[in-house]
């Protein structure tokens, strides 16, 4: 899943921003435990991207309290569009002046934040910023930024799935290979035993004899009438 959000943030960068950031739920329903965190970031400049991972680092998101930004998307379902990102924008949104410095040195000068909605389920949030460039997004680049989320948000989850899936074949093979080798010592403790063992099954039928039972009363050979 993480590489599958890579592809998509190098993919927007830059064709669609001049930065590109995925920041996923991480939890259940609205609990307590409901948190996010910065899956993915890319940048026209990557010597930036530290200062993206930085950002969410000192500044996490509260789904259930933010008015604005990724908190406000995932708690709505509604994009946000800011076409011009100044300067008092970012003072009001910053929670202190080193966020507020993180913010400046990021140079966001436009930004776009669209919702990771697949099968009606919120994973995510994906935004998009102009920085050095002239561009500025505008409500005409909502249809295309929204179809671009949706498709990462459906790449995401078929890759989750196919985790899982791979997951679960794991496990199962642990499992197998963990009843085989106890199935191996049972029957070498068995053999082992100097006393006549025999297993039932719930019908009471043999299901397994041990050695020195046989030698105590061998089995009739195939095609004999006793």
């Amino acid at each position: 899943p993480d590489e599958t959000l890579r592809h998509f943030t190098r993919l927007a960068v830059p064709r669609l921003a001049d930065w590109c950031a995925v920041d996923l739920l991480v939890g259940e329903g609205g609990g307590e435990d409901l948190s996010v965190e910065r899956a993915a970031v890319t940048h026209v400049d990557p010597a930036k991207e530290t200062l993206a991972w930085e950002l969410a680092r000192r500044a996490p998101v509260d789904v259930r309290e933010d008015a604005q930004g990724v908190g406000h998307v995932l708690r709505t379902g509604e994009p946000e569009l800011i076409e011009r990102v100044s300067d008092a924008l970012l003072s009001s949104r910053a929670r202190g002046p080193e966020e507020f410095q993180l913010l400046q040195e990021l140079g966001l000068r436009s930004c776009l934040t669209v919702p990771l909605v697949v099968h009606g389920r919120m994973l995510g949030t994906l935004t998009l910023a102009q920085t050095l460039s002239h561009r500025g997004f505008s409500t005409a680049d909502l249809p295309l930024a929204e179809e671009f989320a949706r498709r990462a948000a459906l790449a995401l989850d078929n890759a989750r799935m196919y985790r899982a899936s791979q997951e679960a074949v794991g496990r199962a093979q642990h499992e197998r290979y963990q009843a085989e080798q106890a199935r191996a010592m049972l029957d070498t403790l068995l053999d082992a035993a100097p006393a006549g063992i025999a297993l039932f099954d719930r019908l009471l039928c043999y299901v397994r004899v041990n050695r020195a039972l046989r030698d105590i009363h061998p089995l009739p050979e195939v095609g004999s009438d006793n």
